[in-house]
């Protein structure tokens, strides 16, 4: 009976179990084929040599156990090469224990455990360890693994950019290190990736050793670390990177504001595709700047032909020289009408490639160049005008001649026919015996014809428009050398009122001097003679 129980428990076990007397096989249960690749009784009677590779691992083993099972009744010993039947190599742990009281007979009971799967898996293990750490230490990214809260393992990378060295932040809170605004929505962000709720990296604000601010990037997944849930962290310092992003924002606004303040349409080209416009390009084509984006430049032409054209003259002179300018040329506006565009085209780069980019200026000049049209016509029209005017300003030029010869006649004449005809008569009445006043009104009449033939009077009265009509007449009649008694008795004035006209006369011609001869003054004003105006003719 109890036999057949031990035999059973033999026969249960897992493991290869032999029974040895000096080193050879007495028994072996069932798991020996299992482990070693023989039938137990294959190996009855045989040396345990045949279980390992080289007889030096032979000779060690039984060194090592029956030393040991010297002192102690059961032995568990390390790992041993051993070897299988089909000569393959196994690594097996052995335990042993000595048949009795003694190690007189050498008899013992051998259980050999194979632990080669175990060691090739610890190996595995060992090495996706060292390979994970190698891997998290050369990452330019933060690698560490949180559990319970606390920091268990930092890669180099994410202690540097906290300030610290891996030691110092292994077994501290990991809250810690969070800006303390952002800590509930570092918790809630984390909770979303764990439980796949968000994918998506999440950014906040960290704290260094020296309590300045800065920006991480960070992704969590949740792993097994001992046996026990834990966080395994990647995060990224992108301070940095986000004020650089910050600065081209800004500088993306202010680019933007000079575009948009810019009046004339300005388009980035790509092989004559449209890659980006400005806001401006509706105030001069009428597309807003999404209707235009990703379309060829042909829908602001008139016709194919024109697009061609302006193709071949940009691009001919833009591989020679970086800017090319045309100063008009017929575009389309959205509504299907004609505009005249100055442009202005410059390459990207220092030669043409194989993208042709361009950037192009637009302006608008269709209201600038009616306008010059316009004037263009009125200046044309003032010419001929001008021209009109010139020719009438000399046709009456030679009528105002042709007139003022004709004055010149009729004068002549009048004056030819009172000197040659009236003159003489009045001449021959004064010799013939008359009344005082017949007389006086005879040498009146003289006078008054002088006066109507004489430039003098005209002279004078234009020169001396402050002259009155009786002063006039007093000078008209000394400058003929009638004595202030004879102009008494002509105009019916006392010769006292005379001399008060006299005197009238010098004051209004500036005459101060008293010396100054008023009749040679008067004689001088006579002899003028006004331009193409013959001598006055003399009255006797």
């Amino acid at each position: 009976m109890i036999n057949d129980l031990a035999s059973s428990i033999l026969d249960a076990s897992p493991h290869a179990t032999f029974g040895l007397e000096d080193r050879r096989i007495i028994f072996a249960n069932f798991a020996v084929e299992r482990v070693f690749g023989w039938k137990p009784q294959e190996l009855l009677g045989r040396s345990t040599m045949v279980l390992y590779p080289t007889e030096k691992e032979y000779e060690r083993v039984g060194r090592e156990l029956y030393s040991a099972l010297e002192n102690e009744p059961v032995v568990l010993k390390s790992a041993y090469q051993c070897k299988r039947k089909d000569g393959g190599i196994i690594t097996c742990r052995l335990s042993s224990s000595k048949i009795g009281d003694s190690l007189t007979n050498r008899k013992v009971v051998v259980t050999y455990e194979d632990i080669s799967e175990i060691n090739r898996i610890e190996s595995r293990l060992i090495e996706s360890e060292n390979l994970y750490r190698n891997l998290a230490e050369g990452f330019f990214a933060g690698v560490y693994l949180i559990q319970d809260g606390k920091f268990k393992y930092l890669n180099k990378y994410a202690a540097s950019y906290m300030g610290y060295e891996p030691h110092e932040l292994i077994g501290k809170k990991a809250h810690n290190i969070v800006h303390p605004e952002d800590r509930t929505k570092v918790m809630k962000y984390a909770k979303q990736m764990l439980h796949g709720k968000r994918t998506n990296p999440y950014l906040y604000r960290a704290v260094n050793r020296k309590a300045e601010n800065l920006w991480l990037m960070e992704m969590v997944t949740s792993i097994i670390f001992e046996g026990r849930p834990a966080i395994l962290v990647t995060s990224m310092d992108i301070t940095e990177l986000r004020e650089a992003r910050l600065k081209i924002e800004e500088f993306d606004k202010l680019r933007s504001s000079i575009l948009d303040a810019t009046p004339y349409a300005i388009m980035y080209l790509e092989d004559r595709k449209i890659i980006f416009v400005n806001n401006a390009v509706e105030s001069v084509f009428g597309w807003k700047p999404k209707e235009l984006i990703g379309n060829s430049t042909r829908m602001l032409f008139l016709c194919d032909l024109d697009y061609k054209r302006m193709g071949q003259m940009a691009y001919s002179t833009l591989e020679k020289t970086r800017i090319y300018e045309e100063p008009e040329f017929l575009y389309k506006h959205k509504n299907g009408e004609a505009i005249f565009c100055r442009i202005k085209a410059v390459r990207i780069g220092e030669a043409l490639q194989h993208s042709r980019s361009l950037i192009v200026t637009y302006e608008n000049i269709t209201e600038q160049k009616k306008i010059q049209d316009a004037l263009l016509q009125r200046t044309k029209e003032l010419e001929l005008k001008t021209h009109d005017l010139e020719e009438t300003n000399i046709a009456l030029n030679v009528i105002m001649r042709k007139r003022e010869a004709d004055k010149f006649e009729i004068e002549e004449s009048v004056v030819r026919n009172v000197s040659e005809l009236i003159i003489p008569c009045i001449e021959q009445m004064k010799k013939y015996r008359m009344s005082n006043d017949a007389l006086k009104y005879a040498l009146l009449l003289e006078s008054h014809l002088a006066h109507i033939v004489s430039p003098f009077l005209h002279k004078v009265s234009t020169k001396h428009l402050n002259l009155t009509h009786k002063e006039l007449l007093v000078a008209s009649l000394l400058k003929d050398g009638k004595s202030s008694k004879e102009i008494g008795d002509l105009l019916n004035i006392s010769s006292r009122g005379v001399d008060y006209h006299r005197s009238k006369i010098r004051k209004k011609l500036g005459m101060k001097s008293k010396q100054d001869n008023l009749r040679s003054y008067l004689l001088s004003c006579f002899s003028d003679k006004a331009p193409g105006e013959e001598s006055a003719v003399k009255i006797v």
